[in-house]
């Protein structure tokens, strides 16, 4: 009778554990292939940086300077040289920066006072 019980409790177990797994979450530092170096108009990267510790996103580069960082939580943003215009065809959910970036906004005060230390604001 223990044996079956211990069965019993084991199988609850294993079940109880699965009961938390997502499929559709990405792992920890992974970045989906969609968002991962797709602009959506048919472009190839033609390099990546190459990350030792970061982790959670992932940035790859194009010919004409653009860089396309791909954050795990689907977030894309496509990073254009001064002077570039905007590539036709592009995904609608990247958003497009031009540089240079002249403002920022901070919602933690946390933050700041990197940008302080740089002289930024």
């Amino acid at each position: 009778m223990k044996r079956v019980w211990l069965l019993i409790l084991a199988f609850g177990l294993a079940v109880a554990g699965l009961g938390g797994c997502e499929g559709d979450a990405a792992p920890s530092g992974a970045v989906s292939d969609t968002a991962a170096g797709a602009l959506g108009n048919g472009w190839q990267p033609t390099g990546a940086l190459a990350l030792t510790y970061a982790q959670n996103f992932h940035i790859d580069y194009y010919e004409g300077g653009l860089t396309l960082v791909s954050i795990y939580d689907g977030s894309r943003f496509l990073i254009l040289p001064e002077g570039a215009e905007t590539p036709s065809g592009i995904a609608s959910d990247i958003t497009v920066l031009h540089r240079p970036v002249t403002g920022v906004y901070l919602a933690a005060t946390a933050v700041m006072s990197l940008f302080i230390a740089l002289d930024s604001l």
